[in-house]
């Protein structure tokens, strides 16, 4: 069986033996640690790979980005020690001008002896359960070159469509979820968005927005930075709507 699971220390050093030894660039999927010491792979890579989860120390022009290993248990689940990583996918959180017209959400890579097994087939699957519960756009956006069919054949078969194709080579969209979300959007008690503090803090975010996209970014960043989790910070006070929460910053 497959399973997908974010870079994390404690398979450090499979980790690392699989990245330093995919190539530098490999039919667009760029690799910048190829050859990387253990050391620095410790210091520097997998903390940048970790911060960029997080959307932190992000490049000018970045987006938040997850690492995930895809794992094969190889017949025994239970005893990870035998676990193997065949591939890496790249899960970028949402879009930019950049990534829109250009490599989109996904990168994926299948170490070769892996290849022709269904691997990338199976991984793309499971990453797209994943961005359903990350990205916000409705469609997912994939590249792959023109000179790649079996890239394309993975694509199609998790329901991808070609948007249209470029020299460079095919871009695809994969739908996440249904585009009518009137019903998933109505004002309830708990979710009661037409609070005033709600409205002014909507106001405040797209003032500051240079874009749709933009705006999405800045709202995910301020919950994601200035919302705490309850539980974590053991805090007293108990929040019943989303008014109360953005009061109460948990």
């Amino acid at each position: 069986m497959l399973y997908l699971k974010p870079a994390n220390f404690e398979d450090i050093e499979k980790e690392h033996a699989f990245v330093a030894a995919e190539p530098a660039n490999e039919n667009g999927f760029i690799n910048n640690y190829h050859d990387v010491s253990f050391d620095d792979f410790k210091a520097i890579t997998l903390p940048r790979m970790l911060d960029h989860a997080l959307g932190k120390n992000m490049p000018e022009g970045y987006v938040p980005e997850t690492f995930y290993f895809l794992w094969s248990d190889e017949g025994n689940p239970n005893d990870r020690t035998n676990h193997l990583i065949v591939g890496e996918l790249r899960l970028r959180h949402h879009l930019n001008a950049s990534l829109e017209n250009g490599s989109g959400h996904v990168g994926q890579f299948i170490k070769k002896e892996y290849r022709g097994l269904g691997y990338c087939t199976q991984g793309l699957k499971l990453l797209i359960e994943e961005a359903r519960k990350i990205v916000p756009e409705n469609e997912l956006y994939l590249h792959c070159n023109i000179d790649n069919p079996a890239s394309l054949r993975v694509m199609i078969k998790n329901g991808g469509v070609i948007h249209h194709k470029d020299q460079s080579g095919y871009y695809v969209r994969i739908k996440l979820r249904d585009e009518n979300l009137e019903e998933y959007l109505k004002e309830t008690p708990s979710i009661n968005y037409s609070h005033p503090l709600i409205e002014a803090k909507i106001k405040e975010l797209q003032e500051k927005s240079d874009s749709q996209i933009d705006y999405i970014k800045n709202a995910y960043e301020f919950v994601r930075d200035k919302i705490t989790h309850s539980w974590d910070v053991k805090a007293t006070v108990v929040s019943k709507n989303a008014a109360e929460v953005l009061k109460n910053g948990t």
